[in-house]
C-alpha cells in the first residue's frame, strides 16, 4: 500500500515537472532524454533481475530505484507507446 502511495506521488511530481519545462525545450530533446532513461532504467532492472539472489536486499532495493528511474522519466518521454 505505501509503495503503491509512493509510486503515485513519484508519478504526479513527474508529470508536473514535464509540464514546466515543456515550453522550455522542444519535443525532440524531451523525447530523447526521457527515452534514454526508460533505456538505461530497463538495462539495470534486466540486470539486477538476472541474478538469481533475488532475496538480497540490496537486489530488492536496486530493483525499487530502477522502477523509479523508469516511472520519473516516462512522463519527459510522452508516455511512447509502440505500435
Amino acid at each position: 500500500m505505501l509503495s503503491t502511495i509512493g509510486v503515485g506521488i513519484l508519478n504526479v511530481f513527474a508529470t508536473v515537472l514535464a509540464l514546466l519545462i515543456m515550453d522550455k525545450f522542444d519535443r525532440k530533446k524531451m523525447l530523447t532524454v526521457g527515452s534514454v532513461g526508460i533505456a538505461i532504467s530497463l538495462v539495470l532492472l534486466s540486470f539486477s533481475s538476472s541474478f538469481h539472489f533475488s532475496t538480497s536486499a540490496i537486489l530488492r532495493h536496486v530493483t525499487l530505484c530502477c522502477l523509479c528511474i523508469y516511472i520519473f522519466f516516462l512522463p519527459l518521454a510522452g508516455d511512447i507507446q509502440c505500435g
